[in-house]
């Protein structure tokens, strides 16, 4: 009885020790389950488009796990897997006359191109990220046939699952890379919040309106993905 006692005592330590150190060092070991690449050019194009980096970062784990040389087997390519019809249309938009399909094999370019498509989606569909999720996954027909059937194809379902449950890890785990550590990070990081409440804000208002804003079910993770676009 007394060895017994003993084992589930030390079990149960070796647990609570466990349940400690996963809850409050993510630092530590979330950089081997969550890997970083490329932080410079998200920060970069994160900041032009106004789309938080710990997003893209999030972004890129899923769709290419920060391969620049993957490819679907649908023909999706690079980083964040954009097909070669919309890296055509984007790089039209973006003012891009060399484009070819292997220039989304240059992440710097995979980047850029993905980052300003969320962008893109995110303003169309009014804040409402989960569509802008579902449309970069799926393309605009799983929006349509959410909307119309409140179903999503079992691939778009898991992605938007998957990037709910990645994405709190990067901002905890990079915060630092994201923000920095000194006054500037501060600083950066109160602007953050400002542009996370006006969203909320902007939100809210729509769903007043009865824009057709999904309910958000008081998850907040949504409002720390995209900040306001900037006005014109």
């Amino acid at each position: 009885m007394r060895k017994w006692y003993k084992l589930s005592t030390v079990g149960a330590i070796l647990v609570i020790s466990g349940i400690v150190f996963y809850l409050g060092f993510p630092q530590i070991w979330g950089s081997a389950v969550y890997p970083l690449a490329y932080e410079d050019l998200i920060k970069k194009y994160a900041k032009q488009y106004n789309v938080s980096p710990s997003f893209i970062a999030t972004v890129i784990y899923a769709e290419s796990r920060f391969n620049p040389n993957a490819r679907s087997s649908a023909g999706a390519t690079g980083l964040m897997q954009i097909m070669p019809a919309t890296g055509a249309r984007l790089a039209k938009t973006l003012g891009d006359t060399d484009f070819s399909t292997d220039k989304l094999l240059d992440p710097e370019r995979s980047i850029k191109y993905g980052t300003y498509y969320y962008r893109e989606l995110i303003d169309r569909h009014q804040g409402d990220v989960d569509k802008a999720l579902m449309a970069y996954n799926g393309g605009e027909g799983a929006v349509i046939s959410y909307e119309r059937r409140g179903v999503l194809p079992r691939e778009t379902e898991g992605y938007l699952r998957k990037i709910k449950g990645t994405w709190d890890m990067y901002e905890k785990v990079y915060s630092n890379v994201w923000y920095g550590t000194g006054t500037s990070g501060s600083t950066d990081k109160a602007k953050d919040d400002e542009m996370q409440k006006q969203l909320k804000q902007k939100i809210d208002a729509l769903k007043g309106k009865e824009e057709g804003l999904t309910e958000y079910k008081g998850q907040n993770w949504e409002f720390k993905v995209f900040w306001p676009p900037t006005s014109k």
